[in-house]
């Protein structure tokens, strides 16, 4: 990237939500080590009103089901499509 392209970038600093819920989820679930991406990425998804996410990786997110529902892309992929409204 040269500077140019650089300067027109937006940077997205973690919210003072985005933290807050990540230190719940740390703290009542336990999370440590590497987990802890997965508990981030859980975070901004509550702070930012998302509730589903689609993921090959289901078992790194089976802790937080209480908090956000996880899709399997292989069994999404097998489902009808819903007709529009």
């Amino acid at each position: 990237m040269t500077p140019a392209t650089l300067s027109t970038l937006d940077v997205l600093y973690d919210s003072p939500t985005l933290l807050a819920e990540l230190r719940k989820l740390i703290v009542t679930y336990s999370v440590i080590g590497k987990s802890i991406h997965d508990a981030k990425l859980v975070a901004a998804m509550i702070a930012g009103g998302v509730r589903h996410i689609l993921t090959f990786n289901g078992r790194d997110f089976a802790r937080f089901a209480a908090q956000i529902d996880v899709l399997d892309p292989s069994f999404v992929s097998q489902s009808q499509p819903r007709p529009r409204p």
